[in-house]
């Protein structure tokens, strides 16, 4: 019995050093002191990235951007233990902690795919790592460029009145969604996709996927500003100091060619608007500070009538990005919803109709005859879209 014990012993040693020779050989021997300065970053900068892996949700069999970036550690990096490091991902390039910028995973649902973020790892207080790792991952995606956003007959707002920051990078993101969601739209992002190699076709996306989602508060910095004379919102990619631009460069609008985006407003001019009680102050009045000789024609005075128009319509519709070249502005005869009888641009204004009740000064139907600018929709179907001025004549 104490042989066959001691037989078992000295068995149960064997085994146990055996265990330890084959452990000391293993190349997935952890490294306790490990520093994660040494992490190689071009295993991430070359990783053939698809779009369903770098998805921040969690939507049906798609995993988060997190969860995709453990993976590559884990494969890579064998004597690191990933339950001893904190990984935080940023959208586009950070060197420092900024909430701001931090992606949260919990508020992103089925979204455009994160194309630009950094990584930052850290130790954890499960062991003893040694500093920190900083690694950016650019894909090169850039969604501004793609045709769908090129018409600058898309609109977002038809409620011309100013706006704050917050208000127009929340418009954008509106008017983003509304046309990825078009057939049109969701070709277009899945041929780019194809083209740059990062659509899976054995894992495709439903249509209706992407969407823009971006935490807009107020940014102070001058990477957005409305551009008042074209109606259209610029983006200023110099600006380095906007939570802005971190967010849309992580999600792919990197701006880095064309800088405008899109019309900003959808201005209707109508009768009806002109019909309103704001309109009563501009009927009939004569233009402002002119004088005219009776010899002046009606093709002289259509500038200044235009002008006049144009800051009225301002004064009513807030649309204060309007100007005089973006509409044609006729003399017409009468009120009706025509614009077949403007008055001959050689008319002389003596030859104009008086009116007896407004001092027997000449007087025209002034009208918004035509746009030259898609951003403003003239709809003469429907009544006047003018207004009675009338002349001083010397």
């Amino acid at each position: 019995m104490k042989k066959l014990l001691m037989t078992l012993l000295t068995g149960n040693i064997l085994l146990t050093s055996v265990g330890t020779v084959v452990s000391c050989a293993s190349p997935y021997t952890e490294q306790l002191d490990f520093d994660l300065t040494n992490i190689d970053e071009t295993v991430f900068q070359n990783y053939d990235w698809t779009v369903d892996q770098m998805l921040g949700s969690e939507l049906g069999g798609f995993q988060t951007l997190r969860s995709t970036v453990l993976e590559i550690m884990q494969s890579n990096f064998y004597t690191m233990n990933i339950l001893k490091v904190n990984v935080d991902i940023y959208y586009g390039y950070q060197v420092s902690p900024n909430q701001d910028y931090l992606i949260d995973f919990n508020a992103v649902r089925n979204l455009l795919p994160i194309t630009y973020f950094s990584i930052h790892i850290t130790p954890n207080n499960q062991g003893s790592y040694l500093n920190e790792k900083w690694i950016t991952v650019n894909t090169n995606v850039d969604l501004s460029q793609l045709s769908i956003f090129q018409n600058e007959t898309l609109f977002y707002s038809n409620n011309p009145v100013p706006m704050d920051s917050v208000k127009l990078m929340e418009g954008f993101a509106q008017s983003i969604n509304r046309i990825l969601q078009t057939d049109q739209g969701y070709e277009e992002i899945v041929t780019y996709y194809r083209s740059k190699k990062m659509w899976n076709d054995n894992k495709p996306l439903p249509k209706g996927f992407f969407n823009l989602e971006i935490n807009a508060k107020q940014d102070e910095s001058a990477y957005l500003k409305f551009d008042a004379p074209t109606a259209r919102l610029v983006f200023d990619p110099t600006v380095k100091d906007s939570s802005y631009k971190a967010m849309l460069d992580g999600k792919g609008f990197a701006f880095k060619q064309e800088t405008t985006f899109l019309s900003v407003w959808n201005v209707t001019i109508e009768s009806n608007d002109f019909n309103a009680n704001d309109w009563r102050n501009v009927d009939w009045k004569p233009v402002p500070n002119k004088t005219y000789d009776g010899t002046t024609t009606v093709q002289d005075v259509v500038a200044d009538v235009t002008k006049y128009l144009v800051e009225w319509s301002a004064h009513v519709h807030n649309s204060h990005f309007m100007q005089p070249q973006d509409v044609e502005v006729i003399l017409k005869k009468g009120a009706q919803a025509t614009a077949n009888d403007p008055w001959p641009s050689t008319t002389q204004l003596k030859d104009l109709w008086k009116s007896s009740a407004h001092g027997n000064l000449p007087y025209v139907f002034a009208w918004f005859k035509d746009s030259k600018k898609s951003y403003i929709k003239i709809n003469n179907k429907v009544g006047s879209a003018g207004t009675h001025v009338s002349f001083k004549l010397k």
